[in-house]
């Protein structure tokens, strides 16, 4: 019903439920400016929200059965899954959309890293969408990231050149000892 498949397992004599799970996307980037030319780190997760087991990593859908018997049959846990693609989208102080990437979560953390370069300075609104799968509904977060220009460096001062007086105190010897 309503998308939904719901059966029986005789394995653990437990009903369960299949259909797309609530998914939930989170972003970060550093809390103060960076200069202009500078990187940034942005951060986040992509989760599986379902009630049976929520706050655990979405997965790709072709590591999807062996993970589900990993969470609900305790079977051995995969020692490699696949995670899922986030696109990382943002709007920059001119209001243009800029596509900054599509890190993929790592499938046993949930977890997305991204290392991005801002072009120009000003306030950028960052945008992390899970588009979702057929096992999972889609999702998304935002969070900002400020771009302050680059400062200036300051002029560096010519090295004083400090006027060699020697033969001039040589000449004031010389004339001294002349007069007496």
């Amino acid at each position: 019903a309503d998308g939904y498949l719901l059966a029986a397992n005789l394995y653990d004599s437990s009903l369960y439920c299949f259909g797309k799970g609530k998914s939930a996307t989170t972003v970060e980037a550093p809390l103060t400016a960076v200069a202009l030319g500078q990187s940034v780190v942005l951060s986040g997760t992509v989760m599986d929200m379902s009630p049976g087991m929520p706050n655990t990593p979405c997965v790709s859908a072709e590591d999807m059965t062996a993970w589900m018997e990993y969470l609900y049959m305790q079977q051995t846990k995969p020692a490699s899954v696949k995670g899922v693609s986030v696109s990382l989208d943002a709007v920059d102080a001119n209001n243009n959309i800029i596509h900054i990437g599509d890190p993929v979560t790592d499938g046993l953390t949930g977890e997305f890293s991204y290392i991005w370069e801002p072009e120009i300075p000003g306030k950028y609104t960052i945008t992390a969408t899970f588009k979702g799968t057929d096992a999972y509904g889609s999702s998304s977060a935002g969070t900002a990231v400020g771009v302050v220009s680059a400062p200036t460096a300051a002029p560096t001062a010519e090295p004083q050149v400090i006027p060699d007086y020697s033969v001039l105190i040589y000449v004031l010897i010389v004339a001294v000892v002349v007069a007496i």
